[in-house]
């Protein structure tokens, strides 16, 4: 059911980023970048899911530590 889920999440962003497919622009500091809003957010979901991935498996060696 788990796939199901993630292949259905996975299909609703990979149609919502091909509806977001022009250019702008981002200002950050002293950077001027234009770059397609697809790849930002293409981006953007990538560093979410890595970053959740990560502190996923360090609250699971915490709780696993705890038990022993």
């Amino acid at each position: 059911m788990k796939i199901y889920v993630l292949i259905l999440l996975l299909i609703l962003t990979v149609v919502f980023i091909f509806q977001n497919y022009e250019v702008v622009k981002i200002n950050f500091l002293f950077w001027n970048i234009k770059v397609n809003r697809a790849l930002l957010l293409l981006v953007t979901y990538a560093i979410g899911i890595t970053s959740g991935l990560i502190f996923s498996f360090f609250i699971h060696k915490k709780k696993k530590e705890g038990k022993q």
